[in-house]
């Protein structure tokens, strides 16, 4: 899963570029004073890697804010109680709804793989410290 950085992680200055791009003059009567967020629609893939925003898949992106929402406590995203929120099938980074018939030899190819990723993650960690 590609490591998507917090909001914590954004300098001041990251922020203060991010919202000249991604954010506009509210066109809204109501509150004129204010800016509003561009139509995502309307952004180039260039303005939002300006911005500091890159492409991520969807599930990464709602592990990513259950992750948010738990104080990056991965523990804690595990054992969230909060089923009404839309994204809590999802909280795991996999999609629960997608059936995949797979054959023992490829069960065994992932679990071998998984093995592998978490076996240099925690490598990686441990040059970390």
């Amino acid at each position: 899963m590609r490591k998507i950085p917090t909001i914590d992680s954004w300098s001041r200055s990251m922020r203060e570029a991010a919202s000249n791009i991604l954010l506009e003059p509210s066109h809204f009567e109501v509150d004129r004073q204010t800016r509003i967020g561009r139509d995502p629609r309307k952004i180039t893939p260039n303005e939002f890697d300006q911005a500091g925003i890159g492409a991520a898949p969807l599930l990464d992106v709602i592990r990513a804010k259950c992750l948010d929402c738990c104080a990056e406590q991965a523990e804690e995203v595990s054992k969230c109680v909060s089923f009404v929120c839309p994204n809590w099938p999802y909280r795991m980074g996999a999609n629960p709804f997608r059936v995949v018939n797979l054959t023992e030899a490829e069960l065994e190819r992932r679990r071998e793989r998984g093995r592998l990723l978490a076996a240099r993650k925690h490598r990686t960690e441990l040059n970390e410290k």
